[in-house]
């Protein structure tokens, strides 16, 4: 146990600010294990958890009032909803703020190219703004984890992605199809990759299966009429409800994107700008499926998490026919595949759970105590 929670004995006080947006179309590709499975986890860890999402943030210092916290959990990057006036209450609410980067935040000529109109330079510029007002930083690049002390004076921690114990599968699931899985968008390389000779026949590009489901509908549903209301003065009454009805739905959602990735035989992460593995490759193995991933380039910590041909199998952007040979070893040998995949279970429990990483924060913000990850 960390020493912060021996300073509170009825439990750590932490705001957690999801980032969301107020339509499924827009909110979709936000990960649940960036920021609801925080609330879990550290609620498992004795804290006491007040959560919001940024399409509320506006009317937080309404809803909270004078509230304090001794911590401030947000994701910083991408909610575009964040005001000046929410960042000078934030200051005024908890003494320890931690911003979250789900992004990196250099980019070069390569990884722009990857997709059309990608905004980097924006996301710096921004995160540069919001930092001010943080007194702790949480990155998913190695590298910004050193750059950011160095020119903001921030401390900052290396955030490895992580998954909720209690959705790792623990028997290995038979695989029904043969193909490699992917979930996500199909900008430039992506696409462009998938064009190589024989790389579409064995990729199987999936939508994800709540499509199928009312669950999109719900959740613009709760968004717009809590919307409506609150703005008719009812904020502070709608808001347990309105977080627990939001929760249900993207824990319902994550449990179908799981079964969606563990559809095939593997999942392929398709190369993407983050210079980080994506959420996607431990939920993969949390899923129970060898992963086919992008050697991420220049960034070592990040490559030694997993074990290459034992816990992952990587293959070179400029090599596409790697997945094809990835792909039909896993299918045409399941004792192989079942093996990569029970070695990266048993990883993601040892060392990538919401559980641990929740914990490992808090340790690091107390302490200073630098995390293990492999």
């Amino acid at each position: 146990m960390f020493h912060r929670m021996s300073a509170h004995p009825d439990g750590l006080r932490v705001l957690l600010v999801v980032h969301d947006r107020r339509t499924w179309k827009n909110a979709r590709s936000i990960a649940y294990t960036s920021g609801w499975a925080y609330e879990d986890a550290l609620r498992g860890l004795g804290a006491r958890v007040t959560c919001i999402t940024t399409p509320w943030s506006a009317q937080l210092p309404d809803v909270l009032g004078r509230e304090k916290f001794d911590q401030i959990w947000i994701q910083l990057l991408h909610a575009t909803s964040l005001r000046d006036e929410f960042f000078h209450w934030m200051t005024e609410a908890a003494p320890i703020r931690v911003g979250f980067l789900q992004e990196s935040l250099e980019y070069d000529e390569s990884h722009t190219a990857m997709r059309a109109g990608f905004p980097g330079g924006e996301w710096k510029a921004r995160v540069k703004e919001r930092s001010r007002c943080m007194t702790h930083m949480v990155a998913i690049d190695e590298a910004d984890a050193v750059s950011i002390p160095a020119e903001d004076g921030i401390p900052a921690l290396w955030w490895p992605q992580a998954v909720p114990e209690r959705f790792v599968c623990r028997d290995i699931p038979p695989a029904n199809d043969k193909r490699g899985v992917f979930v996500g968008r199909l900008y430039n390389v992506r696409a462009e990759m998938l064009e190589q000779p024989g790389i579409r026949e064995h990729v199987w590009v999936r939508k994800s299966l709540e499509s199928r489901t009312l669950y999109p509908t719900l959740f613009n549903t709760v968004h717009g009429t809590t919307r409506l209301l609150s703005r008719m003065g009812a904020g502070r009454a709608l808001l347990p409800g309105y977080v627990s009805a939001v929760r249900h739905i993207r824990e319902k959602v994550f449990a179908l994107w799981l079964d969606t990735l563990r559809g095939g035989a593997s999942v392929v992460s398709l190369p993407h700008t983050v210079h980080a593995y994506p959420g996607r490759v431990v939920e993969a193995m949390a899923a129970g499926r060898p992963v086919i991933a992008w050697r991420v380039p220049g960034r070592p910590r990040c490559t030694e998490l997993f074990e290459d041909g034992r816990e992952i199998l990587f293959y070179d952007r400029e090599h596409p026919e790697q997945i094809i040979a990835h792909i039909e070893r896993v299918a045409g040998d399941p004792g192989y595949a079942r093996l990569i995949a029970e070695r990266a279970r048993a990883k993601v429990l040892e060392f990538h759970t919401s559980e641990k990483s929740a914990a490992q924060i808090l340790d690091w913000i107390d302490c200073g105590k630098e995390p293990v990850y492999s």
